[in-house]
């Protein structure tokens, strides 16, 4: 008997520390493991490089209105860029008659995010037609695969000899589901909510 107790004292203990292992775990993935970031939308000022190009200002919207131009089916506007360019001086052809002064050009550009999750850009000006234009991505973006919101399965007690089937549904944060147990030869329906983190 002596042994037996000294076996169940034993067993406990792993049982014991193998939960503190696990919610150890589970709360320091919690605190540090890997987190969606956001990226830091403050303003900044325009900055002149010394080649000249511009690092345009940026200035967060709170609320952004519509597009200037139309964007693509089923795709989510991700930034608006607005450009004022001023075209250098064309020499004509003819000796007599003196260079072509143009008016600076407005452009307007929207990165968009596509319906599978890649960005397309878009350009347009109230100047004039926008004649050609070239997109080059230079780092291939991440994207996640679509989250599986659907579970499905079998279960089954040991120690009662009860089996039974389950399904469940992830809408957002929430799980819904439902189990069917197939117990004392009658069914018994149970129902499942629970929060996913």
């Amino acid at each position: 008997m002596n042994q037996a107790w000294a076996y169940l004292k034993v067993g406990g203990v792993l049982v014991l520390l193998t939960a503190l292992v696990g919610v150890g775990l589970l709360i320091g993935y919690w605190l540090f493991g890997e987190a969606e970031r956001r990226e830091a939308m403050t303003p900044a000022p325009a900055v002149r490089q010394a080649d000249g190009a511009l690092v345009v200002e940026r200035r967060p919207m709170a609320k952004a209105g519509k597009p200037v131009h139309a964007l693509p089916a089923e795709s989510v506007e991700e930034r608006r860029i607005q450009l004022h360019v001023q075209p250098q001086t064309q020499p004509t052809e003819s000796a007599f008659a003196l260079d072509c002064l143009c008016d600076p050009v407005q452009v307007d550009v929207s990165l968009v995010r596509d319906a599978e999750g890649g960005q397309r850009v878009v350009a347009s000006s109230p100047d004039g037609e926008v004649l050609t234009g070239l997109d080059m991505p230079l780092t291939p973006m991440r994207l996640s695969a679509p989250p599986n919101t659907w579970a499905a399965g079998l279960s089954w007690s040991p120690r009662q000899r009860v089996a039974g089937i389950w399904l469940e549904r992830d809408i957002g944060r929430l799980r819904l589901g439902g189990e069917l147990l197939a117990q004392d030869s009658r069914l018994d329906p149970r129902l499942r909510a629970g929060w996913t983190w």
